[in-house]
């Protein structure tokens, strides 16, 4: 096989590994791992193997001065920048448009080479150039019935673009570098300067999906229940790889009828009831009308110790009642009160052990969208978190009554009457 025919098989080698990529990537990100996360692990990977193939097979070559800028700027086009992008738009959008999209690459590729690389357009190439710029717009102002990714899908597909947009002006920007060095050795330093770049930005998604170590009580959470209603941007859910529930807002699919798919694997679906209604707006949403009757399901978790329940919700001045609840009776629950003993209008954060004691805080939630988190610790003793930022105060007393019966959203169920305030906000965007 010649030269030619090598680096055709190559070319194509690589197009097959790409393409499976997208499908891999939309099973990892968002449910394993946040987006941030699964380029961190691609980039640090391909680093070490490179550099690893170094140590073995030490190739002594330098660059010169003039081209260690041009391998910055390759290292950020092609690595920092494309791979950010690119599973950031594939966790948003679908495979198909994700892989439709990718197809402007050599489109930009071919505007850069002839701008700068001052290669020749033929007729052909300009009516290819117009197609393929056409199909992108047009990709992106449609609407995608499957609403895979609620109404981020067409965030989705721009950040698909400017990943193509990065990678057209990386491999354009490489060609004089590719004519005078060894490919493994660009290679190599092109992940190590493209690690460099993603480091800041990225290192913290490595850690517990929303945590950290100066957030939530329990920095592994290897041993919590973990409870999440959410978005499907998995940056912000509180994780791990046993998700005692999920249930997911944006992703329109799980949602058919008066029956909200559990997305854990552990089959708690929940049914909603009257009082609510579902709306693709703001991601994806559940509106509560403040009625009697919650969203219910099974019985999550009877648990009193190493539980982390989680859930975005929709605060205005007149929002109220409680947010969460796991147990009939007994059991937790957090939301929304005055500062005292209830779950009246007053924007202040408080939780409940249920027949056992209130625990009520001075912390205001603020309006609009809130990531709220409750968290008891393997003492029993619970804390809460707005936006990741934990509310002040020690909240020792007496523990949680074991939970019974059934998880609910928008009602103390169990532990109140009918003149008790039910939740009037919005769920899970």
């Amino acid at each position: 096989m010649n030269q030619k025919n090598k680096a055709i098989a190559a070319v194509l080698l690589g197009n097959f590994f790409f393409g499976t990529s997208v499908i891999a990537v939309k099973h990892i990100t968002p449910v394993f791992l946040p987006p941030m996360a699964l380029t961190m692990v691609r980039i640090i990977v391909s680093a070490l193997l490179f550099w690893s193939m170094y140590a073995f097979n030490p190739v002594k070559m330098g660059f010169e001065k003039k081209d260690f800028l041009r391998l910055v700027l390759c290292a950020l086009a092609g690595i920092a920048l494309n791979q950010s992008f690119s599973i950031r738009g594939m966790s948003l959008t679908s495979p198909i448009h994700a892989s439709l999209l990718i197809l402007t690459t050599p489109i930009v590729i071919t505007f850069l080479a002839t701008w700068f690389l001052k290669e020749r357009l033929n007729p052909f190439k300009i009516v290819g150039f117009f197609l393929g710029i056409s199909g992108g717009v047009l990709l992106i102002f449609s609407r995608d019935l499957s609403m895979v990714a609620g109404g981020r899908q067409s965030l989705g597909d721009v950040f698909i673009i400017m990943g193509a947009i990065s990678y057209a002006t990386y491999v354009v920007s490489l060609k004089p570098l590719a004519l005078k060095y060894k490919a493994n050795h660009i290679l190599q330093w092109l992940f190590l300067f493209g690690l460099i770049i993603v480091l800041p930005i990225g290192w913290h998604d490595l850690a517990i999906n929303g945590a950290n170590s100066a957030t939530y009580s329990t920095t592994t959470l290897s041993n919590n229940d973990v409870i999440s209603v959410s978005c499907s941007d998995a940056s912000s859910i509180v994780s791990d790889t046993s998700l005692s529930l999920w249930l997911d807002a944006a992703n329109g699919t799980t949602i058919s009828g008066t029956t909200w798919s559990d997305l854990s694997g552990k089959g708690k679906h929940a049914t909603l009831s009257s009082d609510q209604s579902y709306s693709s707006g703001d991601g994806g949403t559940i509106q509560f009308n403040g009625g009697q009757n919650p969203v219910s399901m099974p019985l999550v978790s009877n648990k009193t110790t190493d539980i982390t329940m989680q859930t975005w919700v929709y605060l205005d001045a007149t929002t109220k009642g409680p947010f969460f609840k796991n147990g009939s009776n007994n059991g937790y629950v957090f939301g929304t009160g005055a500062g005292g003993n209830g779950f009246e209008v007053g924007n202040k954060a408080i939780m409940l052990f249920a027949g056992a004691r209130w625990i009520p805080t001075t912390t205001s939630y603020g309006y609009g969208w809130k990531l709220v988190t409750m968290v008891i610790n393997s003492s029993g003793v619970p804390s809460l978190y707005i936006d990741g930022t934990l509310v002040p105060g020690t909240y020792t007393g007496s523990n949680a009554v074991t939970p019974t019966t059934g998880t609910y959203l928008g009602r103390n169920v169990g532990d109140d009457d009918a003149n008790w305030p039910k939740f009037n906000g919005k769920m899970g965007a």
